[in-house]
């Protein structure tokens, strides 16, 4: 049985932040201690790469971090640097100041989760070609220059709840398996969603964007008929029919109720997806104004909408 190595733990307070070496900490992790730091300044960079020869590597030449990671409330005033990294465990990093640039291209969180909530990149911040495996959080997330997720895959939901975009930041070609949630977000500079794929739900509510987004290319999930026969039939069908006990899944469709095509989007990237967005939001607001007119879209839905 292997034994179980102590956790580096270094905690300070909201009034007393401890100072802890970065060499320090890739030590650690280069020993395969799970590592628990809070309310901490870490003088000096993270650069995996110190530590490289000190950790296997997985079957795709990355360099595989065994324990967890927990960065809390602490300041990294050094580089980061994670690139052609595994995290085999869960990943926290809420909370956290990077003073300077973050790299973690090509990495890959294995764990339930990888959170960022709440974090501040103070310099760019870089997750080319980065996979979550589990759910991914940037809720509240502060990124202060350019910002990098091209050809990222979120195979979780991944939540961008409040976070502020300062700068540039790029989806570009990036997955969404599970929910991209970007309610509240603020872009101010310019964003780039081209050729992105959604395949779940995509929640763009009470989004600002100072400069339209491009949507060149994307892909939806659209109200078909197949997912109104599932959703509005099939489903509460199965219900009635078992007295609640099977639910299934209901075929999800993108969220535009709040999408604001005129401000979030350029238009000219896809147009087709403009007017279908457009058409969405009407048939939703006339849907509501009166009782029979839900019992009329559902029957116009069922026979007529080809998404």
């Amino acid at each position: 049985m292997e034994e179980k190595l102590e956790r580096f733990v270094r905690q300070g307070t909201t009034e007393d932040l401890i100072e802890v070496e970065a060499d320090e900490v890739l030590k650690a992790i280069a020993e395969g201690r799970d590592i628990d730091i809070e309310y901490a300044v870490i003088d000096g960079a993270l650069n995996i790469g110190q530590i490289a020869d000190r950790l296997e590597q997985d079957e795709d030449g990355k360099l595989v971090i065994r324990g967890s990671v927990s960065i809390w409330y602490s300041e990294i005033r050094g580089y980061t640097n994670f690139s052609s990294t595994t995290f085999s465990r869960d990943v926290d990093f809420s909370y956290a100041a990077f003073s300077r640039d973050a790299y973690f291209r090509s990495a890959t969180f294995s764990g339930l989760y990888a959170n960022f909530s709440a974090a501040t990149f103070s310099g760019g911040a870089y997750f080319v070609e980065t996979t979550f495996s589990g759910d991914a959080s940037f809720k509240s997330t502060t990124f202060s220059e350019d910002t990098s997720f091209i050809s990222a895959a979120f195979n979780g939901d991944a939540n961008f709840d409040y976070a502020t975009f300062s700068r540039d930041v790029s989806f570009l070609s990036v997955t969404f398996s599970g929910d991209a949630d970007f309610r509240s977000a603020t872009f101010s500079g310019k964003a780039d969603f081209g050729y992105a794929t959604f395949n779940v739900r995509a929640h763009f509510v009470r989004t600002t964007m100072k400069f339209p987004a491009g949507f060149l290319g994307v892909c939806f999930r659209e109200n078909t008929v197949r997912a109104g026969l599932k959703t509005h039939i099939l489903c509460p069908f199965v219900r009635w029919l078992t007295r609640g006990k099977v639910n299934l899944m209901e075929r999800p469709v993108t969220d535009f109720s709040e999408f604001n095509t005129n401000i979030i989007m350029d238009g000219s990237s896809n147009p087709y997806l403009k007017r279908y967005i457009d058409d969405e939001q009407w048939i939703t607001s006339w849907r509501k104004t009166a009782w029979w007119r839900e019992v009329l879209l559902r029957i116009w839905e069922l026979t007529s909408h080809c998404g």
